[in-house]
């Protein structure tokens, strides 16, 4: 056994088949992230200057008045992060946000009001050096009581230009830059700044990060000096616009952001209970190697490993007993491995079901821990209850290295037996966090060595499969990884089609979601990519308001019975235009440690707690959403939750973005928010009777524990004189996040105008009313167009679904390389699923249709030199492979995109419910976009229909299949449609608005750093992990960015590379410019070339009509000691001009040209200069042909001094 798993590792060396690709866990962009040592040595940026060393694979910084853990400045109590969404700045570049950016925020400064700007430069970096413009627009957000002061620092001249509003008078500016003769500040409308201005350059730069020189901590302790703390600071590298709020309020540039905080769509995968063949993922066999040999019958194919021995997949090579057929890296498995505080993404899972039994397996090879002798590592288990648990729960772990596995068993779950395997079963073992002991109910056992769902390494995850069915039945669900030390675990998922019915069994008192939805894994990580949705209280409890007055309060004390593990806070409100007012707090006995919910002055939400940690006290307070008035008289509904043990608060306010907080607390501690006793809304006792919350409170809860249920407990729809509030509209209105729950109203009621002494305006309308009802729709249609999550209305046990896949992406035979994407699978949870059709391939053939139960999509069409059909979803007629698009009969199916032959074009014909578009594009849905002079077209989605049955209550994941990326023409995007109480109607629609999320993300690799290339540098993969615009140079998706393995290319950049010299994308060198100054490519190895001074410089083609690019040769220092040769490389006729002084002595002069001889080279006189000339194109820096030129010039002169390079250029500028 031994020696297989020695073999197992070689191989896995040589073939990188158990790369354990590991993701950081999603956090939002404004966490303090920390930063990774580069390469093997642990470097880390900053050295000395900031204390930095690199601890446990990432980079902590010991130096004063920097962050440990985030190597950022920290001055008194501005404590700088990055990408903050909101802040007291937002800086802009060419009219979009800067996503990359760093701030903070204070209010220690009893004396001014300081705000601190820097860019590293401004909108233009040339040289010789020349200022360009900075924007900032001054916003005035609240009242000016101190004298303002403002702060602006760059590195490169900048001319900061002010747009100042009436009634605002700046008492100083401080202006600091390196280049501070070139920078400048003034006024938008001329007004004179140099009474107020003071110019110094004793601070080079400050933009926020000092890791590559700058000096923030420095100008914020300068600035403290003088003028206190900074009220607030904002930096970035490079910006052209400001805009700045003053007077205490802050900037919300969570709708403004852009790529750094949009998720990247990728496809949905499909569940593993019902998926089709044709969707699974291959293994491929470059070399004809297929590992797993004979024990799995494994062997190449066409390209790819089949495995013939029974057990096994014919196509995966990986196990399948009974319904459980595992697959690689699916996101439905019932369980999630983490290493390291990451989540392992390199994983196998199933879900399958058993009338009987609930049994898990989870499988590691090894846990934590790696040694010889072999020492067992810990691998920790959280077990989450997410429904009914089905008893006996029977949980197996396996691992092959010894692994002391440590369970977290949450209250309510009753384990019957535990099973043990591993091949070093005497070092390893289970226990229970708590100390309960498990012995009685552990069985141990070496009989199966390993077993994480790939057997081709020599372990047994079919045999363990096998054994569990006999002697339990089948397993429910199996999740493994090569590597974790951490799980969590869903149990309790409800029961499949075909179990035997049980008795309803009402949700714990402290769900907060019907259905028994509960959000798990990492902080602000909700499952399948959702964020945490808005709802409405069980309408059980909604019976209406209570109206609040200023001088009012709502009052419960909270017994230790009524504590909760859920840690949820909810409170929905309405009718109010006070900006001010407690919503809720929870506190205890003395006071000393509270959670509150407030209205600020400007009406935004604020959320505070302190809290007691022995003997230190943490507290924080943030403000949701700044910028936003949520004292409008509108609904407004605010879930608050504490997760990963305390440690970490999420807020969500209705279609507000998530905002995720770290609180900061210390590793191990379990952290709530004190153990409540008190319970108000309105105000407390230290608040004034004018300080109070106005308005009307729908729900105010803390776990079970509701103020709004208690008040209608009493008698007479009145508490202490205060009227109960009708539900609006809005909220009648509002669903479940299923939809399919409704709210009914009494049709009438009385009305009564509550005026108060304490208020001169008047109060809103309110309605006292008896008891709302929550009923259920005997029936109802819905059509998810985006992936969410459906909840089975009361009463309902039977649904008829179906599931169309997206359609697969045509190729534009004009574009190399482009060929197109595959849609996305559909499904129904593990219930119902539909393939999407696949894009069109390289070797000349169309898209293939995508699987479906009722009907396959089509075929994509070739072309032959004109535009191709493609295939319809669920098709019934036309298609064949040629220009005559696919049509369906079927429901909702979409017709495939046209073919054309020169004018006019072929079209299809869309299903009942479906939607034809015009031209090449494909039907919705799951249409396949059609193709372009020649092109391959894209396969339909398959076309899946079933009547399932469910449970009523039950939550169902829903997966929409997106369309096909890339596509030469727009492809349909899947679809999935439910009914119940009767079949689907095509012609009915939605009966509501389905309670949607966006398509499920991939999570976004780990940026691994390349020593001398920044992320920016790189290429990220396109959705469906498309390398765009570089597929050329055999390049591949690796853990999100491409990689291309063509000679003469780096492999991280796909940019040409010889020797030294690594071309890079808009580096500013010394020794070589190009003219404009964007868009450019070049290098710079000075000292390589031991015999010349070699310097390269391509375009495509001139950026003048008159065709002629300058070339200014200027000396530095002593000028040059070797004989200069000069490359000038384009694709169409140049003039080249050269401007040499006297000094310089030209050796040879090579031109490329794919128009050599009608191009030229000039002297500033007009006089030709012998040039060499080459009928060949060279490049200009992005293209193959820059490679083959390097190549050649390298051979015959030794190494590149310098290159520059631009697709049109007007002038450039050498510097010997």
């Amino acid at each position: 056994m031994k020696r297989l798993a020695c073999l197992f590792m070689v191989m896995c060396a040589i073939l990188n088949m158990c790369e354990s690709r590991i993701v950081r866990r999603q956090t939002r962009t404004d966490s303090a992230p920390r930063k990774a040592c580069l390469g093997p040595s642990g470097y880390c940026s900053g050295g000395s200057k900031l204390g930095v060393k690199c601890v446990d694979g990432f980079c902590e910084c010991f130096a004063a008045g920097y962050n440990r853990i985030t190597c950022l400045p920290e001055v008194d109590s501005c404590r700088i992060l990055p990408n903050v969404r909101g802040s007291n700045a937002i800086s802009y570049f060419r009219g979009q946000v800067v996503s990359r950016n760093y701030s903070c925020s204070a209010s220690d400064n009893i004396n001014y009001e300081v705000h601190a700007i820097g860019n590293y430069e401004g909108s233009v970096n040339a040289r010789p050096p020349r200022a360009g413009d900075t924007k900032v627009d001054i916003i005035k957000t609240g009242s000016l009581t101190k004298p303002l002061v403002l702060v602006f620092s760059s590195y490169e001249p900048v001319n900061w230009i002010l747009n100042i509003p009436q009634g605002i008078s700046v008492h100083k500016i401080l202006l600091y830059a390196y280049y501070i003769d070139q920078s400048s500040v003034k006024s938008s409308d001329g007004s004179d700044l140099s009474r107020v201005a003071v110019r110094n350059r004793s601070i080079a730069c400050a933009y926020g990060s000092d890791s590559g020189g700058c000096y923030t901590k420095k100008l914020l302790e300068t600035i403290k000096s003088k003028y206190g703390p900074v009220t607030s600071f904002a930096g970035s590298y490079k910006a052209d616009q400001w805009k700045l709020s003053v007077g205490g309020g802050v900037l919300n540039s969570i709708s403004a952001t852009t790529t750094k905080t949009t998720t990247t769509t990728s496809k949905p995968t499909t569940s593993s209970a019902t998926t089709s063949l044709q969707v699974l993922p291959r293994k491929s066999c470059p070399y004809g190697y297929c590992s797993g040999g004979s024990r799995l019958g494994a062997k190449c194919i066409n390209g790819y490993c089949e495995c013939s021995v029974a057990g096994y997949n014919r196509l995966t090579c990986l196990p399948e007993v009974g319904s459980c057929q595992i697959l690689k890296g699916p996101r439905n498995s019932q369980a999630t491995a983490y290493f390291g505080g990451r989540i392992v993404s390199s994983n196998f899972s199933c879900i399958a079901s058993n009338p009987r039994n609930e049994i898990h397996i989870i499988g590691n090879y090894e846990g934590n821990v790696h040694t010889r002798p072999p020492t067992a590592g810990n691998t920790a288990v959280t077990i989450m209850k997410k429904g009914v648990v089905k008893e006996p729960l029977v949980l197996v772990f396996s691992s092959y290295e010894p692994v002391n596995w440590i369970l977290d068993i949450p209250t309510g779950v009753s384990i019957n037996r535990i099973l043990l395997y591993s091949y070093t079963i005497n070092k390893s073992s289970v226990r229970a966090k708590d100390g309960t002991d498990l012995s009685s109910i552990t069985t141990k056992s070496s009989s199966i060595a390993c077993a994480y769902g790939d057997d081709s390494g020599g372990c047994y995850t079919k045999d363990l499969l096998n054994e569990i069915k006999g002697a339990y039945g089948p397993v429910t669900s199996f999740s493994g990884c090569y590597k974790a030390d951490h799980w969590e675990l869903s149990v309790g998922r409800g029961y499949e089609q075909g179990s035997t019915p049980i008795p309803k069994v009402e949700p714990e008192p402290t769900r907060p979601y019907p259905g028994g939805y509960t959000p798990q894994s990492s902080p602000g990580y909700y499952p399948w990519g959702k964020s945490e949705p808005t709802h409405v209280a069980p309408a059980s409890t909604m019976t209406g308001g209570v109206f609040v007055t200023p001088g009012s309060k709502l009052h419960n004390n909270i017994t230790k019975q009524q504590w909760t593990k859920d840690d949820i806070i909810e409170v929905i409100f309405a009718n109010t235009s006070h900006q001010q007012g407690l919503l809720l707090q929870l506190r205890n006995e003395d006071g000393s440690e509270y959670f509150s919910v407030d209205l600020n002055k400007q009406g935004g939400i604020i959320v505070s707690f302190r809290v007691n940690l022995n003997t230190t006290f943490i507290r924080l307070s943030q403000t949701y959403a700044a910028g936003v008035n949520f004292a409008d008289n509108k609904l407004h509904s605010i879930i608050i939750r504490w997760l990963d043990s305390g440690k970490k608060l999420t807020i969500k306010a209705d279609d507000y973005p998530l905002s995720v907080l770290d609180v900061g607390m210390p590793p191990a501690t379990h952290v709530r928010h004190g153990r409540p006793r008190h319970i108000y809304v309105g105000r407390n006792e230290t608040m004034g009777t004018s300080e109070g919350f106005s308005g009307c409170i729908y729900q105010a809860r803390y776990g079970s524990v509701s103020l709004v249920e208690q008040m209608h407990k009493q008698s007479n729809g009145t508490t202490d004189g205060r009227p109960l509030c009708s539900i609006p509209s809005a909220l009648l209105n509002m669903t479940q996040p299923n939809g399919t729950y409704m709210y009914t109203t009494p049709a009438t009621h009385g009305a009564t105008d509550h005026n108060t002494a304490s208020s001169t305006s008047k109060r809103p309308t309110q309605t006292p009313t008896t008891a709302t009802k929550l009923v259920p729709s005997n029936d109802g249609q819905v059509l998810f167009k985006s992936s969410g999550e459906f909840i089975v209305p009361p009463g309902v046990t039977s649904l008829d679904v179906i599931c169309i896949g997206g359609g697969g992406g045509g190729r534009d035979n004009h574009a190399r390389g482009s060929y197109g994407g595959d849609g996305g699978n559909s499904s129904f949870s593990f219930y119902l699923s539909a393939e999407g059709g696949k894009g069109a391939k390289k070797d000349n053939s169309g898209g293939e249709g995508g699987y479906g139960t009722v009907a396959s999509g089509g075929q994509g069409g070739i072309g032959g030199g004109c535009s191709a059909g493609a295939g319809a979803a669920g098709q019934t007629s036309g298609g064949g492979g040629g220009l005559v698009p696919g049509s369906s009969t079927h429901p909702f199916c979409g017709a495939g995109g046209g073919g054309a032959c020169g004018a006019g074009g072929q079209k299809g014909k869309s299903g009942p419910g479906g939607i034809d578009r015009r031209g090449r594009d494909g039907g919705l849905y799951g249409g396949g976009g059609g193709s372009r002079a020649g092109g391959r077209a894209g396969g339909g989605g398959g076309y899946s229909r079933r009547t399932v049955s469910v449970t009523s209550g039950e939550t169902i994941r829903v997966t929409v299949g997106e369309a096909g990326y890339p596509y030469y023409a727009k492809t349909g995007k899947g679809i999935v449609v439910v009914a119940w109480g009767g079949p689907i109607i095509p012609t009915k629609g939605s009966s509501f608005i389905p309670k949607t999320f966006p398509p499920i993300p991939s999570p976004t690799p780990a940026y691994v750093p390349v020593p001398g290339i920044d992320e920016s540098d790189r290429i990220r993969c396109r959705p469906t992990s498309w390398c765009f615009g570089v597929s050329g140079f055999d390049a591949e998706c690796v853990d999100g960015f491409c990689q291309c393995s063509t000679a003469g290319y780096n492999r991280y950049t796909c940019l040409p590379e010889a020797g030294s010299c690594r071309i890079l994308k808009n580096r500013h060198h010394f020794s070589s410019t190009v003219y404009p100054g964007r868009s450019n490519y070049s290098c710079e190895a000075q000292g390589a070339n031991q015999n010349y001074e070699l310097y390269v410089l391509g375009a495509y083609q001139s950026d003048l009509s008159t065709g002629i690019i300058n070339v200014d040769i200027q000396l530095s220092n002593n000028g040059t000691s070797k004989p200069l040769v000069l490359v000038l490389s384009t694709y169409k006729r140049v003039s080249w001009i050269l401007n040499v002084p006297q000094e310089v002595t030209i050796k040879a002069i090579v031109m490329y040209s794919y128009n050599v001889q009608s191009s030229s080279v000039r002297n500033s006189a007009g006089i030709g200069i012998a040039t060499e000339k080459i009928r060949k194109y060279g490049g200009y820096g992005k293209d193959r042909s820059t490679a083959t030129m390097l190549r050649d010039i390298v051979t015959k002169y030794g190494p590149v001094t310098s290159f520059a390079g631009r697709y049109s250029a007007t002038r450039f500028t050498l510097n010997l």
